[in-house]
Parts: C-alpha cells; structure tokens; sequence
C-alpha cells in the first residue's frame, strides 16, 4: 500500500498470458522430443502390421519393406514419419487441422481481449475504492480535528 493509501496490485494481461504460453509450449516441447521417435516407430511398426495383414487378407503381394522380418527402429521411426505425414496430407485431416488452428487462434483472440477488460475493469474498480478510501479518511480526519477542538475548547 502506497503513502496515500492507494493500493498497488498488479493484474495480469494479455501479454501475462501470451508469455505463459511460450513458456508452457517450451516445457512441453522438451518432453515431446523424448517420446518422438518411440511414437513414431510404434506408428510404423502399427502401419507395417495392418498392411501385412491387409495384404494377406487382400491376397496381394506385400511391399518390399512389409516382407522383410528384420526390420530397425530406425527404419520403423523412418516408416511412421511417412505414415503420419501420409494421414496429414490427407484433404479432410488437413482441413480438420486447420479449423482446429482457427479455433485456437479464435479463442486465443478472445481470451486476451478478455483479460485485457477485467484487467482495464478491476483497476478502474480498485482507484475507485482507493480515491473513495481517501476521501473517507479525510473526512474522518477532519471530523476528528472538529470533535477535539471542540473537547479542548
């Protein structure tokens, strides 16, 4: 609290928010990159066992990758890549990718106009409450000088 009885908080904005963000991507971030390649072999290695099954039950001859029993991590990790950037390129899962980054901007849009209004609101409450406060004060002072004028004299 401020000499004049002014009371000081700081409120988050939107900048508050956005800095959040960055930061929470960035955390999140590290542990993604760990699981990566784990994910992503076991995606080639689940897309590699549906096409063999496929083939087999289609009767058609598997792929030179499909037909070899040995296959790396590496190789798997490789393989899920493209499986994944296979259902990417996919029009209705781009499409869908999209809107949802719409959304997110959207929302983020909105979430940062309101903050920025309660911010703007609960400081214009709290130098209401802080300029009534004095107010209350001086007249409670001068009020107090008049009852001891009086008693002294």
């Amino acid at each position: 609290m401020s000499k004049r009885g002014v009371v000081s908080v700081s409120l988050p904005a939107s900048g508050d928010f956005r800095q959040l963000r960055a930061r929470t991507k960035l955390a999140v971030g590290i542990p993604l990159a760990l699981v990566r390649n784990p994910v992503l072999a076991c995606v080639g290695a689940s897309d590699l066992a549906f096409n063999t099954v496929s083939h087999a039950v289609t009767g058609s001859a598997p792929g030179p990758t499909m037909a070899r029993s040995g296959t790396s991590y590496a190789e798997m990790t490789s393989h899920g890549e493209a499986a994944l950037a296979r259902v990417r390129s996919n029009p209705d899962v781009a499409k869908a990718m999209r809107g949802l980054e719409d959304a997110t901007d959207e929302f983020n849009r909105r979430f940062e106009y309101i903050v920025d209004e309660l911010n703007d609101l609960s400081e214009e409450a709290l130098g209401r409450f802080s300029l009534r406060r004095e107010a209350a004060r001086n007249r409670a002072a001068e009020l107090s000088r008049r009852v001891a004028e009086r008693l002294r004299g």
